[in-house]
């Protein structure tokens, strides 16, 4: 590991460590929690559709180590579909895993491939 992508990940620990929210990821093969494990951010998507009008998509982005999105012993791979639910200040929040059509629903956030930078929708609020 280079000297630039040691220091990239010991200042996203240190961003975990005093932000980070606890998540409950849920696939078909079940649901993994991870507290206070995943940062929260966005990307903003534009994206052309019909007669060439853009439509703006913006993702709430969940920033998580791959070594912990683990369920049934096996590494989780984001997938179109899956959930992830969080509670603020009493209300559980919902996102589904998603983004704009031809778009990969994740991207790895180093080049080490040791943090998943996963895009979502938010879906439900109780």
């Amino acid at each position: 590991m280079s000297n630039f992508s040691t220091a990239i990940s010991t200042a996203l620990k240190a961003a975990t460590r005093l932000a980070g929210l606890t998540i409950t990821y849920t696939t078909s093969a079940g649901s993994v929690t991870l507290t206070g494990g995943a940062l929260q951010g966005a990307t903003d998507f534009e994206v052309v559709i019909d007669g060439g009008l853009a439509e703006r998509f913006t993702s709430a982005d969940w920033l998580v180590s791959v070594a912990d999105l683990v369920i049934g012993g096996a590494v989780v791979t984001p997938a179109r579909g899956d959930t992830i639910s969080t509670t603020r200040n009493g209300v559980t929040e919902t996102y589904t895993v998603a983004a704009p059509e031809g778009e990969p629903v994740y991207a790895y956030l180093d080049r080490e491939r040791t943090r998943y930078r996963i895009h979502s929708k938010q879906t439900a609020q109780t």
